[in-house]
């Protein structure tokens, strides 16, 4: 490839980053010291997407120590990296041996007893004692079972109060009041 061919070469970011082994830190680091020049362009595999950042080979390749230097990460990047390596470390401190179904259970994601163990408002005992609970309640017994025929129950006597011409709310209410509400028949 001639030199004139490269001055008018443009590339992705991703491939340059992919070529280069730069980061999204540290292009942007380029761009914003203006030592790469970057156009935005249609997206090519997502036209209703976001644009996609084309950048100047040329100002890579004369550049690259420079753009090398700088910081991989962003502050924001690190502290995200952070936050995920601490909530991990307290997902696997929960993590426990099931002796029944002879797996390894960790806490679901979107756990409420893990956020509340995860911001100290719950103990380790507590939330592991729930999530084993939890654990064996889901996995061990009929109980999602009997949840989605109560769920089925509740929705076909809403169906026939729509039918009836009772409004959204008013048919929800009703269905409440005649079948208890989902939370208190899953308790009982």
């Amino acid at each position: 490839m001639g030199r004139k061919e490269r001055e008018n070469e443009w590339i992705y970011k991703t491939t340059a980053k992919k070529r280069f082994g730069l980061t999204d830190n540290q292009i942007r680091l380029a761009i914003e010291a203006g030592l790469v020049e970057a156009k935005q362009v249609r997206n090519p595999n997502y036209s209703s997407g976001p644009p996609a950042t084309i950048l100047k080979v040329e100002d890579i390749v004369k550049n690259l120590d420079r753009i090398a230097a700088f910081p991989r990460l962003s502050d924001r990047e690190r502290a995200a990296r952070r936050v995920y390596a601490d909530r991990t470390r307290a997902r696997k401190g929960l993590a426990f041996w099931c002796p029944r179904c002879g797996e390894y259970v960790r806490p679901l994601r979107g756990s409420r007893m893990f956020e509340a163990y995860y911001v100290k408002a719950a103990s380790e005992d507590e939330a592991r004692r729930a999530l084993l609970t939890a654990h064996y309640r889901h996995a061990h017994t009929e109980y999602e079972r009997a949840v989605g025929e109560l769920r089925e129950k509740r929705y076909r006597r809403y169906e026939q109060l729509r039918e009836e011409g009772y409004d959204f709310e008013l048919a929800w209410q009703i269905v409440d009041e005649e079948l208890g509400n989902l939370e208190q028949e899953v308790a009982s």
